[in-house]
């Protein structure tokens, strides 16, 4: 994997610069210093989560800690951003030494719209994935991820192509390969402001673990989601381009295969169905949705829907039927310089008569950049 890596950053030095019109794909995101040749960024996020589980499926647990990310960038054009530095774990109550390690990340505009990284990648959050296939929690678990993305924004089109590669490994390694490749594209119909909009999203997502060189005894795993649906958007008053005061109602189907019978799965196929409305209001968001599933699971996916025990061998319950609702409240300080979260979830299984719930609370400081140098003209 260290050889293709090193291929891909040598390719993108060796592109050519060209011209790019401002407010593209590469000056949308915190980290990228428009007009300066070096800067520095910092992000952080600081977090409580506490789940109150008491279900066959998944245990209670929490994660408490926080995560740190210092960068220098390096801007040696308007489409090319080369950013290193560190990425630190603090746990609370964790006894150890915080986990500490390199981050670097080579990012290259190939056109206004369209941004291709490789290296260290900015979050599991900025994916866009439904909670159900790629949990919202690994913004706490897996803050930084390691790969290759391509993503294109436009007024209607989102995609997000990536890589995650996991884990490593060499010749006669005890241990297998792991990485997850993912796609997350929604369509938008009409304009943002008008009265009613649409979305049609389809996500893929592969977990795979493996790999030939590798002396593990255990079969190779190929976990594959898939996930297409459609969302409603009902706008309910003038200030409604800004996102303060809209309805959504969707319908969402999700398909579970995996590529071989493990023994430790009693199934290989699953599908789902998820119906769900959600309401913004100012900086609240309330939702609440009604799951019904046959065999569903997805390895990267909130455990609470899933069929398969994560702490029980073996055991499933195959037919779910779980009513699900949030309330989380967010808000920004000082132009996005430091975002509040509150949320609560909960779970009620219809069929095994369980109420679950969590709470949860970070402090986020998003990635900026702070100039420290221009570029001569």
């Amino acid at each position: 994997m260290n050889r293709y890596f090193l291929i891909i950053i040598a390719l993108l030095f060796s592109l050519p610069v060209m011209p790019q019109e401002k407010g593209g794909a590469g000056n949308t995101g915190g980290s990228t210093a428009d007009s300066s040749n070096l800067s520095v960024s910092f992000g952080s996020i600081s977090f409580f989560r506490n789940h109150e589980y008491f279900n066959p499926i998944t245990e209670g647990y929490t994660l408490s800690g926080s995560h740190l990310k210092p960068l220098l960038i390096w801007t040696p054009s308007d489409i090319i951003s080369v950013s290193g530095g560190l990425f630190v774990s603090l746990w609370s109550g964790f006894d150890d030494k915080p986990d500490i390690d390199p981050v670097f990340t080579v990012s290259i505009d190939i056109d206004s719209r369209t941004r291709l990284t490789a290296g260290s990648l900015q979050g599991p959050d900025r994916h866009r994935m439904f909670d159900q296939h790629y949990a919202r929690e690994k913004l706490y678990t897996s803050f930084v991820e390691e790969g290759v993305q391509i993503v294109f924004r436009s007024e209607n089109l989102f995609s997000d192509t990536w890589i995650d590669w996991e884990r490593h490994i060499f010749t006669g390694d005890r241990f297998r390969e792991e990485f997850t490749v993912g796609e997350s594209f929604i369509y938008t119909t009409g304009k943002t402001g008008d009265r009613l909009r649409a979305e049609f999203p389809l996500q893929l997502l592969a977990k795979h673990r493996g790999g030939q060189i590798s002396n593990y005894n255990a079969p190779v795993e190929t976990h594959v989601n898939l996930a297409a649906g459609t969302r409603i958007m009902l706008n309910g008053g003038e200030r409604v381009s800004s996102g303060e005061n809209n309805f959504g109602f969707s319908a969402t189907g999700f398909i579970y295969h995996s590529m071989r019978e493990l023994p430790e799965i009693p199934f290989s196929t699953g599908k789902a169905l998820l119906l769900a409305g959600d309401h913004t209001r100012n900086n609240f968001f309330f939702s609440s949705g009604l799951w019904l599933s046959d065999n569903f699971y997805s390895p990267n996916g909130n455990m609470m829907y899933s069929s398969l025990s994560d702490y029980r061998d073996g055991f499933t319950l195959s037919r779910r039927a779980l009513l699900t609702g949030s309330v989380n409240f967010s808000r920004s300080w000082q132009s996005g310089l430091l975002n509040l979260f509150l949320g609560f979830d909960w779970y009620y299984d219809l069929k095994e008569n369980t109420f679950d719930h969590s709470v949860t609370l970070h402090l986020r400081i998003p990635e900026k950049a702070y100039r420290l140098s221009r570029r001569n003209q």
